[in-house]
């Protein structure tokens, strides 16, 4: 099943704004959505017409993020009212007190996300919003759904920016990273005794 796994934000009602996200450095992703999440732009790009799909939402126990999660949800219906897919919405709870940044919460959300993977997955998951570790836990998510899983495949990993300069948003496609990442850990013992040159030559270097 095709699942997208973004974190709800935090903002207060009227903070989180619509934009249209140029694509930054993979042409792919270019699009004229404008949404709030910069994770609806995959889903535009990749659901066919009667697919069926899943939203695993990172969401604070937080009144902001529960007001975001209305909007992620119209967003949503609206997607698939155009497209013509089908889907559901799982939510994973952070505790919004003292401990909802203890390691244990973070451990406790990666544990609650992979239980959410399946065999035969197609995942994409967006980085965008959420406390610094949380994006950690989802490229740890993808990592043991990967590795563990039969027959997974990460379509993309995706990071939503806002340049307040120019007033302009940009959907960058950060794939490559986690795909990256995969190789040292997986090849890095058959790189002889040289490993930084072959990753070197990998990047192109």
């Amino acid at each position: 099943m095709k699942k997208f796994i973004s974190t709800i934000p935090l903002q207060p009602e009227g903070q989180l704004k619509i934009n249209v996200y140029s694509a930054a450095d993979n042409e792919i992703l270019e699009n004229s959505l404008e949404t709030r999440f910069p994770i609806m732009i995959p889903v535009s790009l990749s659901v066919k017409k009667d697919d069926e799909i899943t939203f695993i939402c990172i969401i604070k126990d937080n009144p902001n993020a529960e007001h975001n999660l209305g909007y992620f949800k119209e967003e949503a219906d609206a997607l698939a009212e155009k497209i013509g897919f089908k889907y559901n919405v799982k939510t994973i709870t952070v505790p919004d007190n003292e401990h909802g940044e203890d390691l244990e919460a973070h451990l406790d959300t990666f544990e609650k996300l992979i239980d959410m993977f399946e065999d035969n997955d197609i995942l994409t998951a967006c980085t965008t919003y959420g406390t610094k570790p949380t994006p950690m836990v989802e490229l740890m998510g993808l990592s043991y759904a990967k590795n563990v899983l039969k027959n997974v495949y990460i379509d993309r990993v995706v990071y939503g920016r806002f340049d307040h300069s120019t007033k302009k948003a940009f959907i960058h496609d950060i794939t490559s990273l986690f795909y990256m990442n995969e190789i040292i850990s997986k090849f890095s013992p058959c790189m002889g005794d040289s490993p930084k040159n072959v990753i070197k030559a990998l990047l192109g270097k």
